[in-house]
């Protein structure tokens, strides 16, 4: 993950969001050398929450096993 500070967002916006969207890869945003904001490609959040939904699904599922619910 790449990460930048807000003063480097304002600089250099064309080119980080090139770099998101190029390598796929997140790049977090800082200010105050603290994490503040992301930036990702919007295909690549989707699938993250897709894959986290469907995580969330098995956990539930696994749960429900467990307590002896009917299937």
């Amino acid at each position: 993950m790449l990460t930048c500070t807000a003063e480097q967002l304002r600089n250099h916006l064309d080119e980080l969001i090139f770099l998101a969207r190029e390598t796929k890869e997140p790049v977090t945003i800082t200010q105050d050398n603290c994490p503040n904001l992301v930036l990702v490609r919007a295909d690549v959040l989707e699938d993250r929450e897709r894959i986290l939904r469907h995580r969330a699904a098995i956990l539930e599922a696994e749960f429900s096993r467990l307590n002896g619910d009917p299937t």
